[in-house]
């Protein structure tokens, strides 16, 4: 394990728990993906998780890049949607050190600031998708199933 993922669940509250393999748990019958949104608009954070746990998607949220680590290394997503422009850590910054400690977790980037420059830059570093801002709910949706692990993509209609 990390040793960032070690310190983080020592000081975090929510990390006290021992949580067993990331996925393994989550391959049982009736489990949910997980979803993380992070965005630093909370009227975005309050609709994509409400679209999402209506889709019958576990829905954690994040106001920046900071507290998305945190979570990533506590609850272990399955897929993290990110906005480019956040404070404290932007997604630039957050996103290598999302897929470093957790390689396993898909991350989609929103944004409305994506210059042909900056996809290059965010796949390098790992995001898996980009989408523009503002977008489609559905193109969102589809999107986010066709991260989402195999496993899953049967048991959920999006």
């Amino acid at each position: 394990m990390p040793i960032f993922a070690m310190l983080c669940r020592k000081k975090s509250p929510e990390c006290r728990r021992i949580y067993p393999s990331k996925w393994d748990t989550d391959k049982r019958e009736g489990a949910l993906a997980k979803i993380l949104v992070v965005d630093d608009q909370q009227g975005v954070r309050i609709l994509l998780q409400m679209v999402f746990q209506e889709e019958g998607y576990k829905v954690r949220v994040a106001a920046n890049g900071k507290e998305a680590l945190n979570e990533v290394l506590c609850w272990h997503p399955h897929v993290v949607l990110m906005d480019l422009r956040t404070p404290l850590m932007d997604g630039l910054e957050a996103l290598p050190r999302i897929k470093r400690e957790a390689p396993e977790t898909s991350v989609m980037v929103m944004s409305a600031y994506v210059e042909e420059d900056d996809v290059q830059e965010l796949m390098r570093l790992g995001a898996s998708d980009i989408i523009c801002k503002p977008f489609d709910l559905d193109e969102l949706k589809e999107r986010v199933k066709a991260l989402l692990p195999s496993w899953e993509k049967g048991k959920r209609a999006l």
